[in-house]
């Protein structure tokens, strides 16, 4: 995240950012902060909203750890969504996509 600001400030932006593998439990509405800590997800929210860039969890690594948003929970009949707005789900055509579109790729 610290890196996504960095970029901002250096007048550079992102076309998005997108989450992979045990990344995207960082979007889980079930995990919790500890007490007196900020959430990660929240912290996440602020910096998309701030610069206006979208989230994207990648949707077979997020059911794989029981994630899903509203339209998932639907088609699996389970107890609730627990994927945390202004995250999304996405497959990873749209990581395809993005690549495709950037001058620059930066995996952590």
């Amino acid at each position: 995240m610290d890196f996504a600001r960095a970029i901002y400030r250096s007048g550079h932006c992102l076309n998005r950012v997108f989450f992979y593998q045990d990344a995207v439990l960082c979007a889980n509405t079930r995990i919790q902060a500890p007490q007196g800590q900020a959430g990660i997800a929240d912290a996440w929210a602020q910096c998309a909203g701030e610069y206006g860039f979208p989230l994207q969890l990648c949707i077979a690594n997020a059911i794989r750890r029981g994630m899903v948003n509203e339209q998932e929970n639907e088609r699996y009949q389970l107890d609730g969504a627990t994927v945390v707005e202004p995250f999304e789900l996405c497959g990873l055509g749209e990581m395809a996509e993005a690549v495709s579109q950037s001058d620059r790729v930066v995996q952590f």
